[in-house]
């Protein structure tokens, strides 16, 4: 994953890095977490490893919004620290 810049694949990577084959890749970006046969300790992993990784922590806020490839890639994308 570069530390630069965070895409699709990047989460791909991420996704399959933590949970292996138990977890597909995303494909359509729109859809939920949920869908995509996460759970909520599963998604707090992901956001752990990009808080890590960015440098920045994730609000607890705005985790509820984070509920989609799509939204989460948006976000690190505002929040990153070059």
């Amino acid at each position: 994953m570069s530390d630069s810049d965070f895409r699709i694949g990047d989460l791909n990577a991420l996704i399959a890095d933590l949970f292996g084959a138990r977890v597909d890749p995303v494909g359509d970006q729109s859809v939920s977490f949920f869908d995509l046969g996460l759970d909520s300790l599963d998604i707090s992993s992901i956001y752990l490893v990009i808080e890590r990784r960015f440098g920045f922590e994730i609000a607890e806020a705005d985790m509820d919004g984070l509920d989609t490839p799509e939204r989460l890639i948006a976000y690190v994308g505002r929040r990153r620290v070059p």
